[in-house]
């Protein structure tokens, strides 16, 4: 069987350079012809093992400038760049070879005149199908030893029977207090997120809220000023696709999951 870098080399991914670091300073080498293109996609390994794939319009050189000198807050530029740069750090740190790989002949298809974003599509297909950890992506199981399952109708969404007091009116987003108040409400609860199904669960842990999938048991934690921005962008655009929020969180989907739950407090 194919590895998953193997299968990125079949569709003429290829290597394009590596990260290194020179005095603790993460620094980005990438020898010639470098890729010129400015809609691409691009993949990390590590140790020859895939580990993220991403695209990007703005060419991969100032793309790549993001991961190596990340923002100070995700605020003012996203958790995708502050989590890949430590993710990155760490593996080098510990010895391991970070390799950046790049598909930039992509076709410009069209349908009915207008332009299609091959890459956009690819990235999602490729990250459903391939499943690289550093996309926030279903973990493995624990061994069965290590715990017992839980009964099925435990996984199952539980709405009207948990849901505290309304906080929120049906058409309005709440505010971060207000999305918080009704975490703390739930905690113990299982939800489910809108495209993909994930069952998960979340507490609320002083400034952060501790989100649980039910597919891993291991909680992710997303600290509350990261939250209020995935609010601030949703409360603007109206939109609920996870891949707008991309360059905030991870755990988009987990986040607008609970914003409809407690928008749906109103009903019940």
């Amino acid at each position: 069987m194919l590895s998953s870098l193997d299968r990125l080399i079949a569709l003429d991914f290829r290597r394009a350079g590596h990260w290194e670091l020179s005095n603790t300073v993460l620094r980005l080498v990438l020898p010639p012809p470098m890729p010129t293109a400015q809609d691409l996609l691009y993949a990390f390994t590590v140790d020859g093992e895939l580990s993220y794939i991403g695209k990007t319009t703005q060419g991969l050189v100032r793309r790549m400038q993001g991961y190596r000198s990340p923002p100070a807050t995700a605020e003012r530029g996203g958790s995708t760049n502050i989590n890949n740069n430590r993710r990155i750090v760490e593996a080098l740190v510990r010895g391991a070879s970070v390799d950046i790989y790049v598909l930039d002949n992509l076709p410009s298809p069209q349908h009915g005149g207008f332009q299609v974003n091959l890459a956009a599509g690819l990235e999602d297909t490729l990250v459903q199908e391939l499943s690289p950890p550093w996309n926030g992506q279903r973990m493995q199981l624990p061994p069965r030893a290590s715990f017992e399952p839980r009964p099925a109708t435990a996984l199952a969404p539980q709405l009207a029977p948990v849901l505290p007091k309304p906080l929120v009116s049906s058409d309005r987003i709440p505010s971060v207090e207000e999305l918080f108040a009704f975490c703390r409400g739930v905690r113990g609860s299982n939800w489910t997120t809108a495209v993909r199904r994930s069952v998960f669960s979340v507490d609320v842990d002083g400034a952060v809220l501790a989100i649980t999938p039910a597919s891993s048991r291991e909680a992710r934690h997303e600290r509350r000023e990261t939250v209020r921005v995935v609010l601030e962008r949703l409360q603007r655009t109206g939109s609920y696709r996870m891949s707008d929020y991309a360059d905030i969180s991870f755990n988009a989907s987990y986040i607008l999951a609970l914003v409809q739950a407690c928008q749906h407090a109103r009903t019940t």
